[in-house]
């Protein structure tokens, strides 16, 4: 379920214009008035990025079924849960609020209706302690969990703060980069305004369960965590800024993915590199 969502995510700009998503489209199309408006630029970015997020998370949630759930820890069990009620929650009362009711309706129960299931039967299986905890990883295992702490934060404010000014440097990029430096129309920016649910809510999931995996899996030293984690957050940051270039988006490659992803993935480098260090 994981890696189908991952493809999904990834494929999810040339999956959007597709006969399936039709009903969905058409939702989006009467929430911003336009329907040429998802023949632009702009929502294949959207799209593009959306997806990316979506990649991102999926990925996280995947490597914690494989190294934790798989060995039947009961932090790997709850932080995946965690990642999955976090982003629906975000993304679900972030849509609501703006009128997006189709990513409720239409999209956000999949997910919870083919992986809740699962997770319900591997209740009590996964009864299992953490390893113990590295006093040496102290250090890099607290970097780790702040960045994740504000990687969730980054997620909360897409979602419930793309309006207002903590975003006017993204807005006046779209403005150069795809309209001349004019005003964006309204129909775009109710496009955007449409899926900052989705995305804020996947950014806020994948960085919890990011805080999960410091606190227990990299300060235990287990060498799949900084690992995975990582990728990750690299499979969001490539797919986001290939379908962002790819769509005359390249500022948001410059005021978002290099910051956001140099802040989570620095200490999950340092983290590798002790665990190098302490091999050696």
């Amino acid at each position: 379920m994981c890696l189908g969502f991952v493809a999904l995510g990834l494929l999810l700009p040339l999956a959007f214009p597709s006969a399936p998503f039709a009903p969905y489209r058409d939702a989006v199309s009467r929430a911003i008035g336009d329907p040429h408006t998802l023949d632009l630029d702009a929502a294949r970015l959207v799209s593009g990025i959306t997806g990316a997020s979506i990649a991102g998370k999926w990925t996280l949630h995947w490597a914690l079924v494989r190294f934790g759930v798989r060995e039947r820890y009961r932090w790997a069990w709850r932080a995946t849960l965690a990642g999955l009620n976090t982003w629906f929650v975000v993304d679900s009362t972030s849509s609501l609020l703006g009128g997006a009711w189709a990513n409720v309706v239409m999209i956000n129960g999949l997910p919870l209706a083919l992986v809740l299931p699962l997770a319900w039967r591997l209740r009590e299986s996964c009864t299992r302690d953490p390893e113990v905890a590295q006093p040496a990883e102290r250090s890099v295992s607290r970097a780790a969990i702040a960045s994740g702490v504000l990687g969730v934060g980054s997620g909360i404010a897409i979602a419930f703060a793309i309006d207002t000014p903590i975003f006017d440097a993204w807005w006046q990029g779209l403005s150069s980069a795809q309209f001349g430096g004019g005003a964006v129309p309204s129909s775009v920016h109710a496009l955007v305004r449409y899926f900052a649910g989705p995305i804020g809510g996947s950014t806020a999931g994948q960085c919890v369960m990011l805080c999960f995996v410091a606190r227990y899996a990299i300060a235990a030293r287990s060498g799949w965590a900084w690992r995975w984690s990582a990728i990750s957050v690299l499979v969001w940051a490539l797919a986001d800024s290939a379908w962002s270039v790819s769509a005359r988006g390249a500022f948001n490659v410059a005021l978002v993915n290099l910051p956001a992803a140099s802040l989570l993935l620095a200490p999950l480098a340092w983290a590798g590199a002790r665990q190098r260090a302490a091999r050696a």
